[in-house]
């Protein structure tokens, strides 16, 4: 297991519980949400090039 495979693998789990805990959360917020982490997943993958 590499570091780069550790660090997704927490990664996946701290989605799981922001999806959980979001759920009560009005579609909008979900969007933002949404959004925001996939500029973050987009932006580590380029970090770790």
């Amino acid at each position: 297991m590499t570091e780069n495979t550790i660090k997704d693998l927490a990664f996946s789990l701290l989605v799981l519980l922001a999806v959980l805990f979001f759920r009560d959360i009005p579609l909008e917020f979900q969007g933002i949400a949404g959004a925001i982490y996939g500029m973050l997943i987009v932006f580590t993958r380029i970090k770790n090039k």
